[in-house]
C-alpha cells in the first residue's frame, strides 16, 4: 500500500481508499468489507485525499480529481 484516504460517499456511506503499487486505487465500504470500485492508473499512486464527494489522486502523471458521488460510490 502506498497511500490511504477515508471519506464519505453516496448516501453518507463511509469509504476507505487504499492505493497500491499495482497502479490501482480501490474504494471499500469499511462497514461491510465490500469493494465499491477499482480505479486503474497509468502510474503508481503516491498520495490520496478525500474531501466531501471528491477523491484526489496524486501520481507521477499529476493530480486527478474523481467525483465519487456522481459515480454512485
Amino acid at each position: 500500500m502506498t497511500a490511504v484516504a477515508f471519506g464519505v460517499g453516496a448516501g453518507g456511506r463511509g469509504l476507505l481508499s487504499p492505493a497500491a503499487a499495482t497502479k490501482t486505487v480501490r474504494l471499500w465500504d469499511p462497514a461491510t468489507g465490500a469493494r465499491v470500485a477499482t480505479l486503474l492508473r497509468r502510474t503508481e499512486p503516491r498520495a490520496l485525499a478525500m474531501q466531501g464527494a471528491q477523491l484526489a489522486i496524486c501520481d507521477y502523471d499529476g493530480v486527478t480529481v474523481v467525483e465519487i458521488a456522481s459515480r454512485g460510490m
